[in-house]
């Protein structure tokens, strides 16, 4: 496996807000209007300080030398997105929080984030053949495509073009990302590239995407 580019790390701590300011002493407004500062961002919550459903939002913006995507403040969590490792994201999550810790009064300790969730997302080069994955998918693209090319009068050719895992949302309070494995969109498949997420820290991904290639380039092609 080739890494191409990291495209999402993302962390969400689960925490409920009034743990931060126990006495209810944090002025909200003027403390998103730092935050805002501080990470210089292009977009971020209105002068109410006012929570909406999706949260306080801001957007494009840097914590030291880190880019960041996206910071969402919860009610009960707080969610950073970069393009970068999920590691540097849960990083620039800790420097804010102690930031605020020094500069607010806002109470923090890292012990006090009891539940941490993962997000990555992945663009790689791998040598395998998603056909190979089990001789149905092999067997099923070839009925497609002589089903389509007979009624269409074009030449359609079928293939196994991903594969995905996922828990039942039912079972969940809190959603839980897909594992997925895609041929790259708009990709010639000679590339061998493909676009991955899962719920994972990236390095966590990165080498169960390599199992993956090695596994899968090691089955045996039945026709």
């Amino acid at each position: 496996m080739k890494l191409a580019a990291i495209q999402l790390g993302k962390v969400t701590w689960l925490a409920e807000a009034v743990e931060f300011d126990p006495k209810g002493k944090l002025f909200l407004p003027d403390f998103l209007a730092s935050i805002a500062s501080l990470g210089e961002f292009r977009v971020f919550p209105d002068k109410s300080g006012q929570y909406s459903e999706k949260g306080a939002n801001f957007e494009i913006g840097k914590l030291g030398d880190q880019r960041i995507n996206k910071l969402q403040l919860f009610n009960d969590g707080i969610v950073m997105e970069t393009s970068s490792p999920t590691q540097d994201a849960e990083r620039s999550l800790l420097n804010l929080m102690l930031w605020a810790k020094d500069a607010h009064g806002v109470t923090f300790e890292p012990g006090m984030i009891r539940r941490k969730m993962f997000y990555s997302e992945i663009i790689a080069f791998m040598d395998v053949d998603l056909n190979n994955l089990h001789p149905v998918l092999r067997k099923i693209g070839s009925a497609v495509s002589e089903s389509v090319t007979a009624v269409n009068g074009i030449q359609a050719t079928f293939r196994a073009s991903g594969v995905t895992l996922e828990v039942n949302s039912l079972t969940r309070k809190f959603p839980v990302g897909q594992f997925s494995v895609q041929r790259r969109a708009d990709t010639p498949d000679a590339e061998n590239k493909y676009f991955s997420s899962a719920p994972l820290k990236t390095d966590e991904h990165i080498r169960l995407l390599e199992q993956f290639e090695i596994d899968v380039s090691g089955l045996e092609i039945i026709a």
